[in-house]
């Protein structure tokens, strides 16, 4: 080609260019064809169930162990002394003493013989406060004396407030009193005749009058009393005493 042919050659390209190209054409959709889904059959494989191999079970054998038993050291029981509670004993009736007859007080009975020996005893020691007693008959009996009272301390005083002129009966007292320098003493025994007794009373005492001195034993001096609230002084008392000049009457004992 020559240059005037090069020279042309790209105004034809310029010219062909400015040709619209056609439009393409719209592709035409193939018709699709669904294949038929062929559902391959489910082989289910059978389920082999294996042994259940069941493993013997070994027990160990169980070693006991020997159990070693301490010696139990027993301590020995201290034993606290029993503190016994006081039982309240009822207080029981003392049985009613019988009366005892003494051959030398003429069938007269005693009731408690020993207390009023005791009593007796008790004026005479000068180791013992008791001054005075006092003896009766039995209420009702006249056969049969008691000892109705004694105490210790001035026994003029005491006698009057138990005494009166309707009583019969017997006593016994220690009186003592200061002489210069010294304390005398002398036993005194009396008998109480109340001036308002009843007579067959004092008719029956006249009869045990030798009884009585029996139990009195070894006395001083004797005195009779009608009225203890006139007779029973200190004043008749110590005269009496005086009197005495200290003579002593020996009395049997019981």
């Amino acid at each position: 080609m020559s240059e005037a042919d090069q020279s042309y050659a790209p105004a034809e390209e310029t010219l062909v260019d400015a040709i619209p190209a056609p439009e393409e054409a719209e592709p035409i959709a193939e018709a699709v064809v669904e294949e038929p889904v062929v559902e391959e059959p489910v082989v289910e494989e059978p389920v082999v169930e294996e042994p259940v191999v069941e493993e013997p079970v070994v027990e160990e054998p169980v070693v006991e162990e020997p159990v070693v038993e301490e010696p139990v050291v027993e301590e020995p029981a201290v034993e606290e002394p029993a503190v016994e509670e006081p039982v309240a004993e009822e207080p029981v009736a003392a049985p009613a003493p019988k009366p005892v007859v003494i051959s030398h007080l003429q069938g007269l009975k005693i009731v408690n013989q020993a207390e009023i020996k005791a009593a007796f005893d008790a004026i005479r020691s000068d180791a013992d406060p008791m001054t005075w007693l006092f003896l009766s008959y039995t209420p009702g009996k006249r056969d049969q004396i008691e000892l109705v009272a004694s105490g210790s301390g001035e026994p003029i005083a005491a006698l009057r407030a138990i005494l009166d002129d309707t009583m019969v009966g017997w006593g016994l007292l220690r009186y003592s009193w200061q002489l210069d320098q010294a304390r005398r003493e002398k036993f005194v025994g009396f008998t109480l005749s109340g001036d308002k007794a009843k007579v067959m009373a004092k008719a029956v005492m006249n009869m045990h009058k030798s009884a009585i001195v029996a139990l009195w034993g070894h006395i001083h001096t004797e005195l009779t009393v009608g009225c203890p609230e006139e007779e029973l002084t200190e004043k008749e008392l110590k005269d009496l005493v005086l009197r005495s000049g200290g003579a002593m009457y020996d009395r049997a004992t019981m």
